[in-house]
């Protein structure tokens, strides 16, 4: 079976420059997915929520504070050491998502899954197991990179004009990329992340591309400004619903 062992080291040794950044007020992340990631999330209170890559556990502090029942569950027990921090009163599981999940003993009305898809070098065992734990009716929230845009040169043309160079688009492939200390990041299509849903039972309901917040020192800021490099999703599970594959 797949596992992940590298990628688990590479966030342990990232931990702390990780931990430092995401979901801090000066967070430009989570300011782009602020708003439509609450709308979509609503009124929590009361509700089971799995908190699948909590890393560090500022979401899921949040989701308690608003009243959930909350299990966040990360490969990196280093991250890990710091949710426990933060959320003594949650539990905590360790354990490496590329395999899918641990006994968790409950089905959840809510799933979220915070930038954490495309650091996985597989996901059809979690999502496997994901259906374990789901009942019709339950929400799937997940932002990534947009695979469209992310990591796609920004180059201007002889006229003064910006672009963004899109390569190798329908390929999978395995990129090493430098922020937070360095670690893998695995690019898949589009179609690749809503067949993986649809095979799991779960119909995309709304999808969203928020405007991006360039750094105050970015080239052609402007137009960064107009081309997305993350997206949300938000999925139901209606396995009734969703058409049998053909092969």
């Amino acid at each position: 079976m797949a596992n992940s062992q590298s990628d688990i080291a590479d966030w342990n040794r990232n931990a702390e420059t990780y931990s430092s950044v995401a979901g801090i007020p000066e967070d430009r992340l989570y300011d782009q997915f602020r708003e439509i990631l609450w709308n979509c999330l609503g009124d929590v209170t009361g509700l089971n929520v799995l908190d699948l890559g909590c890393g560090h556990g500022w979401l899921t502090s949040m989701l308690r504070d608003r009243g959930a029942r909350v299990i966040g569950v990360d490969g990196s027990a280093q991250m890990l050491e710091r949710s426990r921090a933060l959320c003594p009163d949650v539990q905590f599981l360790c354990h490496d998502l590329a395999q899918g999940l641990p006994n968790l003993n409950r089905s959840f009305d809510l799933i979220t899954a915070y930038m954490v898809l495309m650091d996985l070098p597989v996901l059809e065992p979690l999502f496997r197991n994901i259906q374990l734990y789901s009942r019709p009716g339950t929400r799937l929230i997940a932002t990534i990179n947009h695979p469209c845009f992310f990591n796609m040169d920004v180059v201007q043309d002889s006229k003064g004009s910006w672009f963004r160079k899109v390569t190798s688009y329908l390929s999978h492939e395995t990129w090493r990329i430098s922020s937070f200390g360095g670690h893998n990041h695995y690019h898949r299509p589009l179609m690749f992340y809503f067949e993986t849903l649809r095979s799991a039972g779960f119909v995309v309901r709304r999808f969203f591309e928020p405007a991006p917040i360039p750094a105050d020192d970015a080239e052609a800021r402007e137009f960064r400004r107009k081309v997305p490099v993350f997206l949300l999703l938000e999925a139901v599970y209606a396995p009734d619903l969703v058409p049998k594959s053909d092969t």
